[in-house]
């Protein structure tokens, strides 16, 4: 089953909580204070949230 977008938000928000990564929280948390004040990302926002999720991905994390 696909991940809503509130989902995969608050997966990434406590991975980088973890990680102590403050400049992504703060850009995650406003995405997720959209998709609750709206219902949804738009399509930029949608473009960004891959993005992370892409960079943040076990691979990923490797290379650095």
């Amino acid at each position: 089953m696909k991940k809503s977008e509130l989902e995969r938000l608050e997966e990434l928000l406590e991975q980088k909580r973890t990680q102590g990564d403050a400049r992504s929280l703060d850009f995650l948390k406003s995405l997720k204070d959209s998709v609750v004040r709206w219902g949804s990302l738009t399509t930029k926002q949608e473009e960004a949230l891959k993005k992370i999720e892409a960079l943040s991905s076990p691979e990923a994390r490797e290379e650095t």
